[in-house]
């Protein structure tokens, strides 16, 4: 049975400009790293014309669902640049290095920065609250219903090994796991459990923490594991196995439950997928494949729906969507 995909090839300019102001639960923003531009693909499938532009190497983006403002990361500039609603600039951070991720905490509108070789948190109108050094490669993940954040220090290239960071709201320490890392880069957090999965790409695997620190779980026998996000409704995960060419879905046991490959998928090309983020609005999951230079959307069940090919992308690198926060 062939599945229908919609090839999102344009911008849509026909529609009237206050409609792009009207941000929906389900929207995505692409970051288009090489174009230095995001991209807005609406929850009905179409394109916003009207991109945020100007970016030297933007890298990541975070939206609060409270007030859908997004903060975006400029890598070359050093910068992270807060817009509001209306896609203008409300609020800009300088000499950030290298930044890697950013993650919000909804509550308070603050975000936490992951750098080259630091961590901190700002404020919402971007005041530094705190800056933790000696973490190289940092990525962050907020937990939203209290306020930690988890930390990856990815150490120096296995020698010493990498580590897990817990941090309270207020940056002290909580916990570290400094065992059974090579180098991780990468976390997400199901704030369902308080729980982390882990990517360690050197390690080839992915590991999931309880909120405790302790391991749960290892999703092993992967071949560069770049990426992975998890659906707080069901506590299963999405992971990037990038040199094996495939996605895979695992449940909060580490068992592969569902895989996506080109073999497995011949409607669309799945050669190099570095990014995969849940969307927790459907369940389904936006992926980048950077090879192929394009960025596809499943659904919940794993068939492909929507497709930006790259005649459009120059080299796309992160994708965040906007949802509904549960109460």
């Amino acid at each position: 049975m062939k599945t229908h995909i919609l090839i999102l090839v344009g911008l849509m300019l026909a529609l009237s400009s206050t409609l792009w102001a009207q941000y929906q639960i389900g929207d995505a923003w692409l970051v288009d790293q090489g174009a230095g531009q995001i991209i807005r693909i609406m929850a009905s499938n179409q394109i916003d014309p009207q991109a945020i532009s100007g970016f030297k190497q933007p890298v990541v983006a975070a939206v609060n669902p409270k007030d859908w403002s997004l903060w975006i990361a400029d890598s070359a500039a050093q910068v992270i640049i807060k817009f509001n609603a209306e896609k203008k600039p409300t609020v800009t951070i300088k000499n950030v290095k290298t930044p890697s991720t950013i993650s919000i905490d909804p509550k308070d509108g603050s975000i936490w920065v992951g750098m080259e070789n630091s961590v901190a948190k700002y404020s919402a109108d971007g005041k530094r609250l705190f800056r933790m050094g000696g973490v190289i490669e940092a990525y962050v993940a907020v937990n939203p219903k209290d306020g930690t954040c988890w930390v990856t220090d990815s150490g120096k290239s296995g020698n010493p090994p990498g580590r897990v960071l817990k941090l309270a709201p207020d940056g002290s320490q909580l916990l570290v796991v400094d065992k059974g890392f090579t180098e991780p880069k990468g976390v997400a957090v199901n704030p369902a459990d308080g729980s982390v999965w882990v990517v360690d790409s050197q390690g080839n695997q992915v590991v999931r923490l309880d909120a405790n620190g302790r391991i749960v779980a290892k999703v092993q026998g992967l071949n560069f594991p770049s990426s992975v996000s998890v659906n707080p409704r069901d506590g299963t995960a999405w992971i990037a196995d990038t040199q094996n060419g495939r996605l895979i879905k695992v449940d909060p046991s580490g068992k592969i439950i569902q895989e996506i490959s080109q073999q497995m998928c011949s409607s669309v090309g799945i050669m190099f997928p570095t990014f995969v983020t849940v969307d927790p609005n459907d369940g389904g999951i936006w992926v980048i494949d950077q090879i192929i230079r394009q960025v596809l959307k499943f659904d919940a069940t794993g068939k492909p729906k929507i497709q930006i090919p790259r005649q459009i992308l120059k080299r796309p690198s992160f994708v965040t969507i906007s949802y509904l926060e549960k109460k």
